[in-house]
């Protein structure tokens, strides 16, 4: 792999790892903030244990659980539920576990990747194709949706070999959002069940314009560590808190191609014996 291609893998894991922050720790929380009685702040702290187990683990099986009754006890705490309906989330989890998530609709996004990677561009006009395949395909296994779509793409097979290596990162924050998908879609779907679920206009329109900021803040970001980051690493001693913070981001992302590289050249040496 070079130079330059390894910057286009930054450029993915980069973007793919800031997204999914994005998503558990404002979209998908703020979300339920905006249309049930539970705050953000609630959502966050009972979740907290969950999605740090999710990120460590790497699987959403495992933290259903504790994902369970971090909603429950949120359910009980502001009386959203009558004592008869505290059984809802141990119904709505296990069944929202069978239906494609948020981190697998980001994981489209490595579709795009691939073509851009490969240089063999999907058309415009053939990304509803993509987006409608994509989530049917998602109802299965990752390794069996990504070669998949890679073929009907006309995408070259191999670059699931590099899917495999970004995941070394990407899996853990995918299984975060997920972790965080399944406690929005149980609180969501008890209060609508319970009645409690509003559509204020006002609170949906101020999480509207928040998530809007925020997301050109995180493409902002991503935008800056990708082109100044490593100058401000050759640049030591830093002379602000802020170059300090994304010097260490340039580095962890630095840390990462590196173990993304070894899982690709391991996979392509096994390939031909394969």
């Amino acid at each position: 792999m070079s130079l330059s291609e390894l910057e286009r893998v930054e450029v993915f894991v980069l973007t793919y790892v800031l997204v999914a922050l994005l998503f558990t720790f404002w979209i998908l929380p703020g979300l339920v903030a905006a249309m049930t009685p539970v705050s953000y702040r609630q959502v966050i702290g009972r979740t907290r244990d969950a999605l740090l187990t999710a990120f460590m683990t790497g699987n959403l099986f495992v933290v259903l659980p504790m994902l369970t009754d971090a909603t429950t006890e949120l359910l009980r705490e502001r009386k959203l539920l009558d004592p008869d309906d505290e059984a809802l989330p141990d119904v709505i989890i296990p069944i929202s576990f069978n239906f494609p998530h948020t981190a697998k609709v980001l994981t489209l996004s490595f579709i795009l990747f691939a073509s851009w990677f490969s240089e063999s561009s999907i058309s415009w006009t053939r990304y509803p194709e993509l987006a409608l395949s994509g989530v049917a395909s998602l109802f299965g296994s990752m390794d069996i949706a990504v070669p998949f779509l890679l073929d009907r793409f006309e995408i070259p097979a191999d670059m699931f070999d590099l899917f495999l290596a970004t995941g070394i990162v990407n899996s853990r924050f995918g299984t975060m959002v997920a972790a965080m998908h399944t406690v929005t879609v149980a609180l969501l779907g008890a209060a609508a069940v319970a009645g409690t679920l509003s559509l204020n206009r006002l609170s949906l329109l101020r999480y509207t314009f928040v998530s809007a900021a925020l997301a050109a803040l995180t493409i902002g970001g991503a935008r800056f560590v990708l082109e100044d980051g490593w100058q401000l690493v050759l640049e030591e001693p830093f002379t602000s808190a802020y170059e300090l913070a994304i010097s260490l981001a340039t580095r962890v992302v630095a840390a990462s191609l590196v173990l993304i590289l070894r899982r690709y050249v391991a996979a392509r040496r096994a390939t031909p014996a394969a």
